[in-house]
């Protein structure tokens, strides 16, 4: 498509599509600047990108966001121009055989709650974390994590002291496997919801899967398979192989009730703690730049884990994983705000 938007931002090739519309990396026609550009056509049943676009201005003074190069309608697209970013938290993992060292995912756990906590400050959640949601930065970015496609944000509040009301039998958004249970019972969200999807997420990059992976064979059984398996799962099993900073974790956001304000500072504490208490130092250097080179043919790290008496222990063994699964994302329920 031989298009040009903003009057300097030209299409060059496509990154990747889904329900929402399609994402190409695109050119400044006068600088060769690269940018990520995407398209949603204006006829969608649901126009998330304008939403998107909106929530990412208010955000643009926080760090971890894409910045804005140009928004608007052009001819039969919504279309959003933005900062390129590197490659996702999902992508590295897999470069790295599904394989993420304590020191990696305690770092990510850094600035992903940090994200999270920037979003809910604006009095919006996200609805939607996953690592496919994670990015890294490019070039002297490259060590900053991005959290991206808000798409599928809503306001909790509709003013400062005017929490949105509790309520069941609501439409499912997000990803089945990252959602948090109420997510999947039909519960509305608010920011403890967030937060439980952020924590299967880094046990996910800790433990290499999560106990409701590949389950049923169609779309519905998987489903009403996966909630059961998802629901009836304990924290102490999800943590098995994590420190037991992560069963901690865990149990702090599943007791928050809908209304409340989580404690950033204490979640925080938890890891930062446990990475003290490791000796590790925060030098951004994650497993990807040592074991994968950015490079998906580079010999990956294998390695086993096992948490025995408070100390994390590594061998050579490779640890066996299924594949990842990308499951049936549920309606777009996004709501302009």
């Amino acid at each position: 498509m031989n298009y040009i938007f903003g009057e300097y931002w030209k299409l060059d090739k496509k990154i990747t599509s889904g329900s929402f519309g399609e994402v190409f990396i695109g050119k400044h026609i006068a600088t060769g600047e690269e940018v990520a550009i995407k398209l949603e056509p204006v006829s969608s049943a649901y126009n998330q990108l304008l939403m998107e676009s909106a929530i990412l201005l208010r955000l643009k003074e926080e760090p971890g966001v894409p910045k804005v190069k140009w928004y608007g309608t052009n001819g039969p697209f919504n279309v959003l121009i933005m900062d390129l970013l590197g490659y996702t938290i999902q992508e590295l993992f897999f470069m790295c055989q599904k394989v993420f060292s304590l020191k990696t995912v305690l770092m990510i756990a850094e600035q992903a709650i940090s994200r999270i906590e920037s979003l809910h400050s604006y009095h919006l959640i996200h609805r939607d974390i996953k690592p496919e949601n994670f990015l890294i930065g490019k070039n002297q970015f490259e060590n900053i994590i991005y959290l991206i496609d808000f798409g599928l944000s809503k306001r909790y509040k509709k003013s400062p002291k005017n929490h949105i009301k509790y309520k069941q039998g609501k439409g499912f958004t997000g990803n089945q496997r990252f959602c948090s249970n109420n997510a999947l019972l039909g519960i509305e969200q608010s920011r403890r919801d967030d937060l439980e999807a952020l924590g299967y997420m880094l046990i996910y990059l800790l433990s290499g899967s999560l106990p409701w992976e590949g389950i049923g064979n169609t779309s519905q059984m998987r489903k009403e398979e996966l909630i059961k398996r998802k629901v009836c799962a304990t924290v102490q099993e999800l943590c098995f192989l994590c420190p037991p900073e992560f069963s901690t974790y865990m149990s702090y956001v599943k007791s928050l009730e809908f209304t409340a304000k989580p404690d950033y500072a204490y979640i925080k504490r938890l890891f930062r703690d446990l990475f003290i208490r490791m000796d590790y130092d925060f030098d951004y250097n994650y497993d990807w730049k040592a074991a994968c080179s950015y490079n998906s043919h580079s010999p990956a790290l294998t390695l086993k884990r096992s948490w025995t008496q408070n100390n994390f222990v590594k061998d050579s063994e490779h640890q066996n994983g299924e594949e990842d699964g990308r499951p049936e994302e549920g309606t777009n329920s996004c709501i302009i705000i």
